[in-house]
């Protein structure tokens, strides 16, 4: 695993702890807190899974990403 990597999942998780402490604190609604949680576990997901994210980039015409 990259370095990379390593601090995109970290970040994700962080992000994804700050809006449950969001949510406790009610400076967050309920709808709008699961469009956030879902990006964020999206995130994490392609975090982990590299190729996932040039296959969806294929997808959508995105042939050279940028480095």
């Amino acid at each position: 695993m990259e370095r990379i990597q390593v601090v995109a999942i970290a970040a994700s998780l962080l992000f994804l702890a700050s809006v449950m402490m969001q949510i406790m604190k009610g400076k967050l609604r309920e709808e709008y807190a699961l469009v956030w949680m879902l990006s964020t576990c999206g995130l994490i997901v392609f975090s982990f899974w590299r190729s996932g994210l040039e296959l969806l980039g294929q997808a959508f015409g995105v042939f050279a990403p940028s480095i």
